[in-house]
């Protein structure tokens, strides 16, 4: 049997409509893995990165939790109209989003990053001088002009607690736009002047253990 014989006597494949089914699920399927991934790097690479970095640093992730979700120390009065956008949490370390709307047309967002201590002392607190506002507001502290910088506002109801902290080299390490907060148990950092992305994640992490370490 010659070639040509052998290939007319074979049939050609016929078009059935399960085939054609079978390419526009095939298609479908393409076209909706395409807008996932195109979703996921354009219109929501933000939160990749973040849940990224909270993976890679163990930090499990709450979004838009309930009140009573608030880190402490704003379980309390202070957590009062507070709600959260964002809430990474490990075993000793919490860095937030918090979102504040006293008004329509007045959205206060801060960000902060809180870390447990071992510190006994009553609320006292690191203003930087050049913001108008911050977290640490929330807390009634009032000004203590006699022990104050240049860089830093002291805030605290206690005059002992003012002295340890002027006494300390905490003011002449920290940043001037991030703003402190000590009270028993819980560091608090205030960084919203600055982007709430994984780069100062990592920052305010680095200087909560440096300030941690600080004797006072």
């Amino acid at each position: 049997m010659s070639i040509v014989t052998l290939a007319d006597s074979v049939n050609p494949p016929h078009f059935t409509m399960s085939i054609f089914l079978t390419l526009v699920v095939c298609l479908i399927a393409s076209l909706t893995m395409f807008v996932v991934l195109v979703r996921r790097w354009i219109l929501h690479r933000f939160r990749y990165e973040l849940e990224q970095w909270a993976g890679q640093q163990r930090f499990e992730i709450a979004r838009r939790p309930a009140h009573d979700a608030l880190p402490p120390p704003f379980t309390g009065p202070e957590g009062t109209g507070l709600s959260a956008r964002w809430i990474f949490k490990s075993k000793d370390r919490t860095i937030a989003q918090l979102i504040l709307t006293p008004s329509a047309d007045d959205i206060r967002i801060y960000n902060v990053c809180i870390a447990s201590n071992a510190i006994t002392i009553a609320p006292v607190a690191l203003k930087p001088t050049k913001v108008a506002r911050t977290i640490l507001d929330r807390f009634r502290l009032a000004p203590a002009a006699s022990t104050s910088s240049d860089r830093f506002q002291i805030m605290g109801n206690d005059l002992s607690a003012n002295l340890r902290i002027s006494q300390s080299v905490i003011a002449g390490i920290a940043p001037p736009d991030v703003a402190f907060l000590f009270t028993e148990g819980h560091m608090v950092l205030d960084f919203s002047s600055r982007p709430f992305d994984p780069i100062e994640f990592d920052r305010m992490l680095v200087l909560a253990d440096q300030i941690g370490k600080v004797q006072w």
